[in-house]
């Protein structure tokens, strides 16, 4: 065992001790005493020590550990992942999986990364999930928005295109709109169940007619329904918010 310059600075009173009690034999007794109580003293140092590692170990996990929740739904696997750092460094985010019972393979398939941003659920009392995902009752179809760029969201998120997916398990996953159309929004609103509420920004229609700044509705087997009224703003034409289209020529 190699002891480095600390450790033998620890040690040289200790053997000193030993070499005068080899000395001087009539003075033994009061040397292991001596001795005794610089043990006493290393020991207590050296337990400072071990705790002050300690905590710095325990702290470093609590500061860049990741945790994570999850739940399965049908097809589905609902993943609460949480960053280090107290949720500081990253939001906390949901990721979503495929289960396919009908093979043989055991890990789920990732599908995407959405999240909700911690002031709006607590301090708006907004649900994050309309915004994020929905699964069909049945749990054999999901519609998500998936947002690769999300703090935390890793490589897997990154590559795939950002944007409003449907994933069934008869038909695998598609791309409905990608995320230059589609944003994603929160609001108290009420919204039919198994679906998302995202707001429309394409300059055409939607499939379903929604019009630039109109908020549309998203079910988990794919269909869909504009909602609200058009509004004025930054980043929709005119001609986009009052319906018109190039297709049209109007």
């Amino acid at each position: 065992m190699v002891l480095d310059s600390k450790a033998v600075a620890w040690l040289q009173p200790a053997g000193h001790l030993l070499f005068l009690a080899i000395l001087c034999p009539s003075r033994a007794a009061e040397i292991r005493i001596e001795l005794s109580k610089f043990m006493t003293i290393l020991d207590s140092s050296l337990r400072r020590i071990r705790w002050s590692y300690r905590f710095v170990f325990l702290l470093s996990l609590s500061l860049f550990s990741c945790t994570s929740e999850y739940k399965d739904f049908g097809s589905y696997r609902v993943v609460t992942a949480t960053d280090g750092l107290w949720g500081l460094r990253c939001q906390p985010r949901t990721e979503l999986y495929f289960l396919d019972r009908s093979s043989a393979r055991t890990v789920p398939v990732y599908l995407g990364t959405c999240s909700t941003p911690r002031f709006v659920t607590k301090q708006m009392h907004v649900p994050g999930d309309p915004s994020c995902f929905a699964i069909s009752d049945e749990g054999t179809s999901l519609v998500y928005f998936h947002r690769p760029n999300w703090c935390g969201a890793g490589e897997d998120a990154l590559r795939k295109a950002g944007g409003v997916y449907v994933h069934s398990e008869t038909n695998g996953d598609t791309l409905l709109y990608s995320d230059n159309q589609v944003g994603q929004i929160w609001s108290r609103a009420p919204i039919e169940s198994q679906s998302i509420r995202v707001g429309w920004k394409g300059s055409e229609l939607s499939r379903s007619g929604a019009v630039c700044s109109q908020n549309l509705i998203i079910r988990a087997d794919g269909s869909e329904a504009p909602e609200g009224e058009p509004r004025t703003i930054h980043g929709c034409p005119p001609a986009a918010i009052n319906g018109s289209s190039s297709e049209d020529g109007s």
